[in-house]
């Protein structure tokens, strides 16, 4: 009995040493990088030509945090310690006293508040093609005169009030130009709630659209305020942006069709302006064909239109930039993390039929 007991411990001991052993083999092989092992971001400093670089090394490539010792005139590098500079932080040289920068064509985001109130820059030239940031990365930067661009990019900027805040038509886009493969397509937005395009262009150096306006290759403009004064500002919105940029003008259905084709004949083609209706696509979908109710697509107790709406009429949009067919975007997965709370049916066919039935609507 006593020698049962004492092979029986032997084997499990046994056992128990070959699993420590394939335990630590384990160990070694992750540590010799044959297991992948996730890695962490990495923080460091660097000196480049008298400017002391912070940054942070991650799985795309380095992003610069911010400097010391910055020159009047700042190259950023193309690589740091061995990898490509892809990015600019989150106010990476916010209050720098650089007066011009230049963004290699490593450089693929520009973070918000990069260049917050950098009042004594007035030049940048970026390099890169297809450059992604927002307009709030050059908020303050108010003497900023020249932005040198590839004329390969492709900016879109939404300059609206909470119409287009409401309905989220800018993030929309984004992942419409997204599910069709655009990628190369950047969207940003200006949001003045309860202004019109005069305070958009009034504070433009101040908030970071003047700077928006030199980079963008589209603007749409979205102002429940119109009226014929604003020809003048059409004007200047066009002098801003040069003869390369598309203008839109988006009309909601906030205005009554007689308003909408009054300032329809007033501004068509004014400075090459084009016109949105999305109030005729509405006028079909709720009085004509009836795919949803008014009641639907708008807030509750609010005079605005929520992102249900805001995805048909960006839908809408994109059709008429890109003159593609947008039955192609048939993902209900994006609706339902969307505009979760605007989907009526609660049957996914059902509300992929409705969707559908808008999608043929504005193909038409």
């Amino acid at each position: 009995m006593k020698k049962t007991y004492i092979l029986t411990f032997l084997i499990c001991l046994a056992i128990l040493v070959s699993c420590g052993k394939e335990s630590k083999q384990s160990v070694e092989l992750q540590e010799l990088g044959t297991t992948p092992v996730q890695k962490e971001n990495e923080h460091g400093e660097i000196e480049v030509d008298g400017v002391t670089f912070s940054y942070l090394k991650k799985d795309d490539g380095v992003w610069i945090q911010g400097c010391e010792n910055e020159p009047k005139e700042l190259v950023i590098p193309e690589e740091l310690v061995g990898e490509r500079v892809v990015g600019l932080g989150t106010y990476a040289f916010s209050e720098k006293t650089i007066e011009k920068v230049v963004l290699p064509e490593s450089v693929t985001v520009i973070g918000d508040r990069a260049f917050l109130e950098c009042k004594n820059l007035h030049t940048i030239i970026i390099e890169g093609e297809n450059v992604k940031t927002t307009t709030a990365a050059f908020i303050g930067c108010t003497n900023l005169k020249i932005v040198e661009k590839k004329r390969e990019s492709h900016n879109i900027l939404f300059l609206g009030n909470s119409l287009t805040s409401t309905a989220a038509v800018p993030s929309h886009m984004q992942s419409i130009l997204k599910e069709c493969g655009k990628t190369e397509y950047n969207v940003m937005a200006s949001i003045k709630v309860g202004l019109g395009l005069p305070a958009h262009l009034e504070d433009a150096s101040k908030t970071g659209v003047d700077v928006a306006l030199k980079l963008a290759d589209v603007v749409v403009i979205q102002d429940a305020y119109i009226s014929s004064e604003s020809r003048e500002w059409i004007q200047d919105l066009y002098e801003r942006c040069g003869e390369d940029v598309e203008l839109y003008y988006w009309f909601t259905d906030w205005m009554d069709k007689g308003r909408r084709n009054l300032f329809t004949d007033l501004f068509a083609g004014y400075c090459g302006i084009k016109i949105l209706d999305s109030g005729n696509l509405f006028d079909t979908i709720v009085k004509e064909e009836k795919v949803y109710t008014e009641k639907e697509m708008w807030m509750k107790e609010d005079n605005h239109p929520n992102p249900l709406y805001g995805y048909f009429t960006t839908m809408y949009i994109f059709h008429e930039m890109f003159g593609e067919d947008v039955r192609q975007l048939t993902d209900l997965d994006y609706l339902n993390t969307d505009v979760s709370d605007w989907l009526t049916t609660g049957n996914s066919d059902a509300e992929m039929e409705k969707v559908r039935k808008v999608q043929d609507i504005i193909q038409q």
